[in-house]
C-alpha cells in the first residue's frame, strides 16, 4: 500500500535530523573516551571516522530497511527495479537493467559527463568569488551593537576550522582533503541528496524538495554567520544531483567546496601576513558577478542535462 505523501516528508525529515543527532552524541562519546593527548592529536580523524560511523553507515541501512515503499519505478517481488519487458506500460526507450532500492533511492545509478562536471566545477568556483563578497557585506552590514558578538563569533568559528587542518606538509595537506573534504562531502550527500531529498521528491515534488533539503542542509551545520550561504550551495547541490540524475554530480561538487575552503585555510595558516578585507566595491562587484555567473553555469548545466536525459 502506497504510503501518504507527508507521512514519507515526515519520516524522511525525521530520519536524517535522528542521524545528525547520533553524529553530534557519538561524536562527543567517542572524544570523552579518548586521553585528552590523543583527542588533541587526532581530532580531525575521529571526526572523519564518526561522520562514516553515524551519517554515512546509518543512511545505507536506512535506504536499505525503509518500511516506506517510494519508488520512481516500481519494484519485483526481488525488491529490484522492473525490466523494461516487466513494466505495465510500453518503454522502449528505457535501458533493460535491473536497478536495486538503494541504486535508485540515492542516485548510484549514473555518472555525471565531463561537460556536466565542468559546469558543476565552473559553478562551484563562481560561487567562492560570490562567498568573499557576501562575507565582506554581510560584515559592513551588522548593527554597530552587535558589531564586537560577531566578530568575537567569526574569530571562534575560524579558529574551530582552523584546529582540523593537518599540519606538516604535502601529505598534511591530502589527509585534510580527506578527512575534511571528501569524508564530509560523500557522507553529507548520501543523507541529504540522496536519501532524504529524493524521498521529499516523491513525496512532494522536486522545487520543494531542493528547497527543504537545502534549508536542513544550511541548519545543521549550526553557523548562523555562514547561514545564507549553506542554505544557498545546499539548494545548488540538489539542483545539480536532481537535473543530472546523478549523486556523484552533488559529491563532486560538494568536495570541491570543502577542499577550495581547506587549500584557502592551509596557506592561510603558513602565511605571516595578516587578513587583509576587500574593498567595499570590490566586494559588491564579486558578489554581483560570483551570483550571477554561478546562477548562469546552473543553468548551462540545466539545459545541457536536459538535453542529455531526454527520454529516461
Amino acid at each position: 500500500m502506497q504510503a501518504k505523501p507527508y507521512y514519507i516528508a515526515g519520516y524522511s525529515i525525521s530520519a536524517a535530523l535522528i542521524i545528525f543527532l547520533l553524529y553530534g552524541i557519538g561524536t562527543q562519546v567517542i572524544l570523552q573516551l579518548l586521553p585528552e593527548p590523543v583527542r588533541n592529536e587526532w581530532l580531525t580523524q575521529v571526526l572523519g571516522l564518526s561522520q562514516v560511523l553515524f551519517i554515512l553507515m546509518p543512511t545505507l541501512l536506512i535506504a536499505k530497511y525503509r518500511p516506506l515503499n517510494v519508488t520512481s519505478l516500481p519494484f519485483n517481488s526481488t525488491n529490484q527495479y522492473l525490466t523494461v519487458e516487466e513494466l505495465p506500460f510500453k518503454a522502449t526507450n528505457l535501458p533493460i537493467i535491473r536497478y536495486s532500492k538503494v541504486t535508485k533511492l540515492l542516485r548510484l545509478y549514473k555518472f555525471p559527463d565531463t561537460r556536466e562536471i565542468a559546469y558543476s566545477l565552473l559553478a562551484i568556483l563562481m560561487f567562492q568569488v560570490f562567498i568573499a563578497g557576501y562575507a565582506e557585506v554581510q560584515s559592513a552590514m551588522i548593527p554597530d551593537f552587535m558589531a564586537d558578538i560577531y566578530e568575537k563569533y567569526t574569530q571562534i568559528m575560524n579558529q574551530s576550522y582552523s584546529e582540523l587542518i593537518l599540519k606538516g606538509g604535502f601529505l598534511a595537506l591530502a589527509g585534510s582533503l580527506f578527512y575534511i573534504a571528501l569524508i564530509p562531502a560523500v557522507c553529507e550527500e548520501f543523507l541529504m541528496r540522496g536519501l532524504l531529498q529524493k524521498s521529499l521528491e516523491e513525496a512532494l515534488n522536486p522545487v520543494r524538495a531542493i528547497i527543504i533539503t537545502g534549508l536542513l542542509f544550511g541548519m545543521i551545520h549550526f553557523n548562523p554567520i555562514q547561514l545564507v550561504p549553506l542554505v544557498l550551495i545546499g539548494v545548488m547541490l540538489g539542483l545539480a544531483a536532481y537535473i543530472t540524475k546523478s549523486l556523484y554530480t552533488s559529491i563532486i561538487m560538494h568536495f570541491a567546496n570543502n577542499a577550495f575552503s581547506v587549500v584557502m585555510m592551509t596557506f592561510s595558516l603558513d602565511s605571516d601576513s595578516p587578513d587583509v578585507p576587500l574593498p567595499m566595491a570590490i566586494a559588491v562587484l564579486a558578489l554581483i558577478f560570483g551570483g550571477l555567473a554561478t546562477v548562469l553555469l546552473c543553468y548551462k548545466l540545466y539545459n545541457y542535462s536536459k538535453k542529455k536525459n531526454f527520454g529516461d
